[in-house]
């Protein structure tokens, strides 16, 4: 029987079984090398890399520290070239309520001034021990500025990997019970990271929809963008993110900044206007209009909740979203920090003269050489040009803690007594 005396119908039978049959052949031969590699990655690298280790899936934040970790890691998971056989390493403590370090949080006090510090892995201290982060040394300075006439807590709420989105609803749904008097912000990095596929998977503000009026849906609330949750967190793609984050931090992005001049760097933020950064970063995690969003929540969050903010902008944020958060700090009268502005200038023989600053250098000195960190300054407070090093967090604390002495007349929120030593005679 030849195709002219086949009817239309079998005929397009036959072609379907062809098609049916060519699509699963192609599939299979799409999934099963992914798969393969997928697994023998999981096996030989992603079950030791630190962010997979001290992180758990999460419904309503999309992750979550492991509560009750204690583990140690290996400095420069971002930077695994540098840091090879260096073998220095840094401690983690998780304590059962979720917050980095063993202490458990109490009720707060009448007699408390409680600090929450938000923020992604740069907050949380990667590649730094528990009491080396800077919440923590902030916590040190400020109990040691009023003199033990007050206890000055505070939390380290950082979580690698978050972004504002993240920060918002933990905030608004957890974070809000603990009573703070203060919140220091810090996000931008991930936000302005791209999605993986582009257009086709959904932003931060899609897989977890809501408001501080509506309440937060969760991860799982749709398939689609359950599926894109779950295939973003597949060791391949783990994987070729990190390094590609690599890739931009040790061959383009900071080396190339950090030598600019200021005049410079700030041409670049003159250009980098807001309609411009959204058309830029339209496909990012949180594009700049949703970051701006989440900042106005936050805001709002503070403004209901009576509780004031500090912003922290970071070593390695793009200048596109640097400009967005200054903005909304002019626009509210919010301190900032700008570790990445307060940092540009220092070079290795300044900071050895400050005693405490060469016994926090010292490790890194005796890891790296003298003569490598006095070239590549900016591994002087960092470990990976992104992370602070325990140099870099100490001098995060000290900026923070004299922002918030100057602005004491901001926290003062309401006749509330600020926690600060009464001026001498």
């Amino acid at each position: 029987m030849s195709l002219i005396d086949l009817q239309p119908g079998w005929f397009i039978l036959l072609l379907l079984k062809g098609l049916i049959k060519k699509s699963v052949f192609i599939l299979a031969a799409v999934l099963l090398p992914f798969i393969a590699a997928n697994e023998i990655i999981r096996w030989v690298w992603f079950n030791k890399y630190s962010f997979v280790r001290l992180a758990a899936i999460d419904w309503q934040y999309m992750s979550s520290l492991r509560p009750g970790l204690h583990e140690y890691f290996k400095v420069g998971d971002l930077n695994p070239v540098i840091w090879k056989d260096k073998n220095l390493g840094w401690e983690l403590s998780v304590n059962a309520q979720g917050f980095r370090g063993q202490r458990k949080i109490e009720p707060k006090r009448a007699n408390i001034f409680r600090i929450i510090c938000l923020g992604d892995s740069i907050t949380f201290g990667l590649d730094v021990d528990d009491h080396l982060t800077y919440p923590s040394q902030l916590e040190q300075l400020l109990n040691e500025a009023v003199n033990n006439r007050h206890q000055i807590d505070v939390i380290n709420a950082g979580v690698p990997g978050y972004s504002s989105r993240q920060g918002l609803i933990r905030l608004s749904r957890d974070l809000i019970h603990y009573q703070p008097d203060l919140v220091i912000l810090e996000f931008g990095f991930n936000d302005a990271s791209a999605k993986l596929g582009g257009t086709l998977f959904p932003s931060d503000k899609q897989i977890l929809k809501g408001s501080i009026d509506s309440g937060w849906g969760k991860a799982y609330d749709s398939p689609y963008s359950l599926a894109c949750f779950l295939i973003d967190r597949q060791p391949l793609i783990v994987l070729a993110k990190s390094v590609l984050i690599n890739y931009l931090l040790s061959r383009r992005f900071l080396p190339a900044i950090a030598k600019m001049s200021e005049s410079d760097f700030r041409k670049i933020l003159e250009r980098k206007s807001i309609s411009a950064a959204s058309r830029e970063f339209k496909n990012s995690r949180v594009p700049p209009g949703d970051f701006v969003e989440n900042l106005n929540q936050i805001v709002r969050l503070a403004n209901d909740q009576e509780f004031r903010l500090v912003f922290y902008i970071p070593y390695a944020v793009t200048p596109s979203y640097r400009l967005l958060i200054l903005n909304e700090a002019r626009e509210y009268g919010i301190p900032v920090v700008d570790f990445f502005g307060q940092t540009r200038g220092y070079g290795f023989e300044d900071l050895i003269k400050n005693p405490g600053y060469a016994q926090l250098l010292a490790p890194y000195r005796k890891a790296l050489g003298d003569d490598f960190l006095r070239e590549n300054r900016e591994f002087l407070v960092t470990t990976d040009m992104l992370h602070p090093n325990a140099l870099g967090n100490r001098i995060i604390a000290e900026e923070m803690a004299k922002t918030i002495i100057t602005h004491r007349s901001y926290i003062l929120y309401r006749g509330r007594e600020i926690l600060y030593p009464q001026p001498g005679p």
